[in-house]
């Protein structure tokens, strides 16, 4: 960091001295600089004013020379846009030409290479049509009745729902006629206790689980002589297939 301190009047004389030698020299560069640059200009125009080129003096002779220099680019130019308007014209039917023999010699070069194999032509078997004929006739049949089976399906299903039910409740009627049969019967009390014996002995009660091959079976004594020992009942199966 710079320390300023104040200068004394008697100090003058010494920075001044100090500082002469600098000044003298910048000075004498700037007047040293100015005077080459006013001789130069000076040399450049007694060039002009004493040389002249081809009898022409030099300021002239600029003029002339820019004005050819322009005319020789303008026919250069104007010569470089005939070329290119002639090679637009001509290298498009070269290259046409060019492309022409190459797609010739390629066709040539594949007329020469010849198959390792000889193809075989497979003709299909006439009897093979009608078989097609048979069976795709055969498959819109069987898609008809598939359509129509699945339509009545549901008619199907609500009828076997309802005889289903209708079987479940025989055995409940049966039991009805049985006791319309013992309320009406004439007769003495004997013959109506041997009678209820008889018709009871003739039913088998069987609840509406029918189906299930463990059910309990409600059963009642038959004497040895009754018939239906000698015809003994069967289980009804109802089968809803169609």
């Amino acid at each position: 960091m710079a320390i300023h301190r104040p200068h004394r009047r008697r100090d003058g004389p010494e920075l001044q001295a100090r500082r002469s030698p600098f000044l003298a020299e910048s000075v004498f560069g700037k007047v040293r600089l100015s005077a080459t640059s006013k001789a130069a200009r000076n040399f450049e125009r007694a060039v002009q004013d004493n040389v002249t080129i081809n009898g022409q003096p030099w300021q002239s002779f600029d003029d002339l020379q820019n004005d050819t220099d322009i005319k020789l680019l303008e026919d250069q130019l104007d010569d470089l846009i005939v070329d290119v308007a002639s090679k637009r014209n001509q290298y498009p039917r070269e290259v046409q030409v060019q492309l022409v023999k190459a797609i010739k010699t390629q066709q040539k070069l594949l007329g020469c290479c010849q198959p390792a194999m000889n193809f075989q032509e497979v003709k299909a078997d006439p009897s093979q049509d009608s078989y097609m004929a048979d069976l795709s006739l055969s498959t819109r049949t069987a898609s008809n009745h598939a359509r129509e089976t699945f339509k009545s399906l549901a008619s199907l299903v609500e009828k076997g729902e309802g005889f289903s039910k209708a079987l479940s409740l025989q055995p409940t009627l049966e039991l009805c006629q049985l006791r319309q049969q013992i309320i009406s019967a004439p007769g003495g009390k004997k013959e109506n206790k041997t009678d209820v014996k008889d018709l009871t002995s003739q039913v088998e009660v069987t609840p509406p689980q029918a189906a299930v091959s463990n059910s309990v079976l409600l059963k009642i004594k038959r004497r040895p002589c009754s018939p239906q020992r000698r015809y003994p009942l069967r289980q009804r199966k109802i089968g809803l297939d169609t």
